[in-house]
């Protein structure tokens, strides 16, 4: 699925300026596509497509207190589509990977501390298989883009409800010199009905880049210690174990999956290099993700690109006093 046409629109939207004056931005919208037409593919696969929007804030009544020195919050709407490596096999024995879409809804915290730790804690509510509406809109662009459907959504899993729980955070691995490149240590847990996993991480960026209390890779530059520019390169490299995943295996709790279901491959690794450029409203990134499969069916591994656009807005809120010490 080429989305060449968005790319344009965000890239031009990033270098239009709107700032004519000082102005404390606590609040911001992101918007986040994945592709793995992205990455050079030429066909759809695995991991096709995904997409977020993400409403965050400066919280107003969230006191802030040693050691945390910075708070934000979000709300979230996202979508992922799943398919076989071949959207022409329209036979079941041909599917290496079930065809799956995870719909959610998503409210979460991220907190900052004196000696450089983030830590995000967020839940999730919404449905996998089906109901996820991962068919209609895959053949929806399709009709759009005049290409031909793809096949083998009859085999797809069943509807089953989803929740789950996360937390993720960073600290910093070592003295951290200005020049040099910035370390830190990356863990996620995730629980529910959805994904069930531990990963853990490094996070190494290069370039011109902010601590993490202020940098546009943890979408945390609102209020005045936001930083006017950061245009850094950064390598993530991560271990994944999986204990469970419903867009590989079907719901939890249920009984009929689905026509097909695969096996768990439980060990993954994950490789991220991506590009992050940030102004004073406004920034950008472009990542490229290589991952190992997510099924012991899965004929190859996965490789898949991202598009992220975040636009800072000042908001005039009664209660908002300090970004660093916010209050929400």
């Amino acid at each position: 699925m080429m989305k060449t046409a968005p790319i344009l629109v965000l890239i031009l939207l990033f270098m239009h300026s709107a700032c004519a004056q000082q102005r404390v931005y606590d609040h911001a919208v992101t918007v986040q596509s994945d592709n793995d037409n992205f990455a050079g593919h030429l066909k759809d696969g695995y991991y096709t497509n995904g997409l977020l929007i993400r409403y965050s804030y400066l919280p107003r009544h969230f006191k802030t207190h040693s050691p945390v020195i910075k708070a934000t919050s979000w709300y979230s709407i996202g979508q992922q589509i799943f398919t076989s490596e071949s959207i022409d096999d329209e036979f079941l024995f041909m599917i290496d990977r079930p065809f799956s879409a995870y719909l959610y809804l998503q409210k979460g915290y991220q907190l900052f501390y004196k000696n450089g730790r983030a830590l995000k804690l967020s839940i999730s509510a919404g449905l996998t298989g089906k109901g996820a509406g991962g068919k209609q809109v895959q053949n929806t662009f399709h009709d759009i883009m005049k290409l031909i459907h793809t096949r083998g959504w009859d085999y797809q899993l069943r509807t089953a409800a989803a929740i789950s729980a996360e937390a993720e955070g960073f600290s910093i691995a070592g003295k951290q010199k200005k020049t040099g490149p910035a370390t830190h240590f990356y863990y996620q847990v995730r629980t529910g009905s959805v994904f069930d996993d531990l990963t853990a991480g490094v996070l190494m960026r290069f370039g011109k880049k902010q601590p993490l209390v202020s940098s546009c890779f943890t979408e945390a530059n609102l209020g005045a210690d936001a930083p006017s520019r950061e245009i850094f390169f950064y390598l993530w490299p991560r271990l994944r174990y999986q204990v469970y995943n419903a867009t590989v295996q079907g719901g939890l709790f249920m009984n009929d999956k689905g026509p097909f279901t695969a096996p768990l491959q439980h060990g993954q690794w994950i490789a991220e290099s991506g590009f992050c450029v940030s102004g004073k409203q406004q920034s950008f990134t472009l990542a490229i993700t290589a991952q190992a499969r997510e099924a012991r069916t899965m004929r190859h591994n996965m490789v898949f690109g991202s598009v992220a656009y975040r636009h800072l807005l000042h908001i005039r809120r009664k209660g908002v006093t300090s970004p660093l010490h916010s209050a929400d």
